[in-house]
């Protein structure tokens, strides 16, 4: 592990989000689709290493609903360090603060390392969505968390900068 903290996203943040995004993703968002995004109250956290965004996280959530998960990036020479399960334990953390009951996300069914981290963490696959994504063709995996049901509900173990 190395020591990754957590900000809030300001929106001088989104041009490196979309910087990231593009790295991360086959069909990535433009820097005006991230702010875009950031000015209609989508949420962003992004992860910081020594000073650098190695990564972040875009949800919405509604209180007493559920939250949306949208995306979760890090940087490919950061992964398997301990970011994606910070930005995680944060998001599970803020939802159940908020309100709401569950977490609901869509993964690329070839994402097996995200599935078996979204699992680590308790979500459930709840079924396919045919040909969901393109950039390629693709279905997604819907999966949720119940948030009643969740050890991580009354802990926040995110490090602030």
């Amino acid at each position: 592990m190395i020591d990754i903290s957590l900000k809030p996203a300001a929106s001088e943040d989104c041009g490196k989000i979309a910087e990231i995004d593009k790295i991360c993703f086959t069909d990535p968002w433009s820097e005006t689709a991230v702010r875009k995004l950031y000015d209609s109250g989508t949420r962003f956290n992004v992860a910081i290493l020594d000073g650098k965004a190695v990564g972040f996280c875009a949800y919405d959530a509604s209180a007493g609903l559920f939250c949306e998960l949208y995306r979760i990036a890090v940087l490919p020479e950061f992964r398997r360090n301990g970011a994606g399960g910070l930005m995680l334990e944060n998001l599970i953390s803020y939802s159940a603060a908020s309100g709401c009951d569950k977490i609901l996300l869509e993964v690329r069914e070839s994402g097996l390392p995200a599935i078996a981290l979204y699992r680590k963490y308790g979500f459930v696959s709840d079924g396919i969505r045919k040909n969901y994504y393109s950039s390629p063709t693709e279905n997604a995996v819907l999966m949720s968390l119940d948030l009643h049901r969740n050890a991580f509900k009354n802990e926040s173990p995110v490090k602030k900068v």
